[in-house]
């Protein structure tokens, strides 16, 4: 949707706000008529097409404009530099309540805060003199505060000590009461020290009355330094609903303590919360090729969630990091108020290895998902990175066990049409299935076909593909994308396009130079075969980006 231009913006603001009258209008009278004429929320919608760097100039036009941009400016703090200066500049801020109270996303890393309150005076020489933290490459090294310019040496002429500046922090935190989400992110790479009790007790009295969404992303072997403060009392997150934790091993041989720490800080943790979360997500990231987490203690230790309604698993699924499937067996079953079950493999070096098993077959018989029927999953988000692809033995397992999804979506590779073949045979038996979402290598007419065929009953369709080929491999992708509306067109009355019940399809394809954009002129050619679809929901443009 093209964007408005700024002065267009305002000279229809003018006409509303401004009354056409002789006489010039009071404030009141502008406020309120802008209220009458439009509601707020139409307003707001208007306000979204506007560039946010014009944005900042409608502030004053009225109270409603100035408190979008205000929030816009200043609802998210990233404390991710352990640049001192940018650390006092942020807490300054923060002192003004009015700012403090905008605040709703936090993300923060612990030792990124622990160096900018920590680090000496004499930083304030030549780049040459100060620590080598500061040359990090990935650090950034613009102010955090969005839209404001960055932080230079001449912005704060006096940088006080670390014992004030911890005092300052201390100070100003506490106006953080109205965060909803929290990131905690500590890089396994980076050699950081923890934050101190006192500041973490400071923080987490301060932000976790109202916190909403807490995300935890750290190495296996800092798991305690981030976790355990949140164990002890009085730190309550009494509204906490989404809570996300990933652990990443070293690349070190057999840590015993940080694969401890994993049973130790983050069992206790999911089940102080279990009671009132209604989202989990647990990933455990695969950075080398031998893993020595099981994960099993974990599933064994974890108690009844009465609310939990989605829950993702980013795991290695195999019997070397769960050894033991009972434990995720009877979380799987007796929680029947999941209705969003995701599983994905994280195994990044699975496709490498010659084995095709996982570990788990004994027989015919998969021990994980074999013995397993889930009637409460309604959405199922599935990865493609496990041994052996939709050719593992699980697939159909799989398949077998969440045999009432009405959303089905694959994700993790693009695949070919002979396993996109195997993927579809195992679940045409999931006759509630009303929504399904694929990546494919090259989007073919004969791909519909297959989907058409193996599934008459869907409803909605999303297809993201690499490439698009009709009846030949075209030298230009408008040719390809011509030769597919050919096809397409020969398709016309065949009995499995007439039958579809399909009603609405998404095709996106990867241009170059672009990203993934949304192939207009092949939806309009799969909706002229399908008649469950109305065409009248499609643009007349060819494609654009997503």
């Amino acid at each position: 949707m093209p964007t408005l231009s700024l002065s267009l913006i305002t000279r229809r603001f003018n006409s509303v706000f401004i009354p056409k009258r002789l006489q010039p209008a009071t404030h009141n009278q502008i406020q309120s008529n802008a209220v009458e004429l439009l509601p707020v929320e139409l307003w707001l919608y208007i306000a979204s097409f506007i560039p946010k760097g014009d944005l900042r100039k409608l502030a004053g036009l009225n109270r409603i404009f100035y408190e979008l941009v205000m929030n816009d400016l200043y609802h998210e703090l990233n404390l991710i530099n352990p640049n001192p200066r940018l650390l006092i500049f942020l807490l300054e801020s923060l002192r003004d309540p009015t700012v403090a109270k905008r605040v709703r996303i936090l993300k923060l890393w612990p030792g990124a805060v622990h160096d900018a309150l920590n680090f000496p005076n004499n930083i304030l020489g030549p780049r040459s003199h100060q620590s080598p933290y500061y040359r990090y490459r990935w650090i950034p090294t613009y102010t955090q505060w969005r839209s404001t310019p960055s932080i230079s040496p001449t912005n704060l002429s006096f940088l006080p000590p670390p014992a004030k500046r911890q005092s300052l922090f201390l100070d100003t935190i506490v106006g953080l009461s109205h965060v909803t989400e929290c990131h905690f992110e500590w890089y396994h790479y980076m050699e950081f020290k923890p934050l101190s009790r006192i500041v973490c007790d400071a923080l987490w009295s301060a932000i976790g009355a109202n916190l909403h969404t807490l995300t935890i992303n750290v190495s296996a072997d800092k798991i305690g330094d981030v976790i355990a403060p949140m164990l002890l009392p009085p730190i309550t997150l009494h509204k906490l609903k989404t809570l996300r934790i990933t652990f990443v091993e070293q690349f070190t041989v057999y840590d015993i303590t940080g694969i401890q720490a994993i049973s130790d800080y983050i069992v206790p943790l999911i089940n102080i919360h279990a009671p009132i979360l209604q989202h989990l997500q647990i990933s455990n990231p695969s950075m080398v090729y031998t893993s020595y987490a099981d994960l099993s203690k974990i599933f064994r230790s974890l108690g009844p969630f009465p609310r939990l309604e989605t829950l993702s698993l980013l795991i290695r699924f195999n019997s070397l990091n769960l050894s033991e499937p009972s434990g995720l067996q009877r979380m799987l079953q007796e929680n029947t108020t999941i209705r969003m079950l995701e599983l994905r493999h994280t195994d990044q070096y699975s496709r490498e290895r010659e084995s095709q098993q996982d570990g788990y077959m004994r027989g015919n018989n998969h021990l994980l998902y074999g013995n397993m029927v889930l009637p409460h999953i309604l959405e199922l988000k599935l990865g493609l990175r496990m041994l052996g692809g939709v050719y593992n033995p699980g697939f159909p397992s799989i398949a077998r066990m969440c045999c009432a999804i009405t959303s089905l979506t694959l994700f993790d590779r693009s695949l070919p049409l002979a396993e996109l073949n195997s993927a579809l045979r195992a679940f045409s038996a999931c006759l509630h299935l009303q929504s399904f979402s694929v990546p494919v290598q090259i989007l073919t007419p004969e791909v519909l076909d297959l989907i058409a065929q193996k599934l008459p009953f869907i409803r909605k369709l999303e297809v993201a593909a690499n490439a698009i080929c009709g009846y030949i491999n075209s030298p230009t992708k408008e040719q390809d994308i011509l030769n597919f509306q050919e096809a397409m067109r020969h398709r016309k009355g065949i009995h499995y396009y007439t039958n579809w019940r399909l009603e609405d399809i998404t095709i996106k394809c990867c241009v170059y130079e672009v990203g993934f954009c949304y192939m207009w002129a092949c939806m309009r050619s799969v909706a002229s075969v399908v008649p469950s679809i109305d065409t009248k929901h499609f643009s007349t443009i060819d494609y654009e980006p997503c």
